[in-house]
Formats: C-alpha cells, structure tokens, sequence
C-alpha cells in the first residue's frame, strides 16, 4: 500500500509525475488492496474501516476521472484539485497522437 494511513495525499505524491495510464494501473492496483484489506481485516476502529473504504472509494473516482473525464459526485474539493494536477501532468500523447 502506498499509503498506510489511507490518505489519498500520499498516494498523489507517488505518482506524480507519472504517465496517465501508469497513474490509472497504480490507482487500481491501490484501490484493490484496500478493498481487499477492508474485507479482510478487523480493524481496532470503526474509524480506520470507514478511512479504508473511502480511500478505495476515491482511488476508483481517480480511474473514472482520468479515464472518461467525470467529475464523481460529492468528491472532496481538494481531491478534485488533486486529480485535476494528476490529469495535467501526466503524459497524454497515448489520447492524442501527433501523425
């Protein structure tokens, strides 16, 4: 996990930087292990176990953010300037060829 504290800013400073179909593969390889990990585990708090999903929950807005362009319904607003710096940065020239 990128992020041990389920906290989707420290998986954007993981992939910053990267390509935008690197950043989709990290996202679904990230969102999958906290699903996994929130169906697995006990967690000591309710807390951690709703921090957990959420995490996952946002991790998939990302994908669908990048894929498609939507804008997912009640996304945080520092997430969406988050996805919005991710989508920027990343390389595009695998959606728009130069021929």
């Amino acid at each position: 996990m990128k992020s041990v504290q389920f906290e989707f800013e420290d998986f954007y400073g993981t992939v910053d930087g990267l390509e935008r179909l690197d950043v989709i593969y990290a996202a679904d390889q990230e969102a999958t292990r906290a699903e996994r990990l929130w169906y697995r585990s006990r967690f000591s708090s309710p807390d951690q176990a709703t921090a957990c999903r959420s995490y996952a929950n946002t991790l998939k807005h990302l994908i669908g953010f990048l894929r498609y362009g939507v804008r997912p319904v009640g996304l945080k607003e520092e997430h969406y300037r988050l996805f919005c710096q991710i989508r920027e940065r990343s390389d595009t020239r695998h959606f728009y060829p130069t021929a």
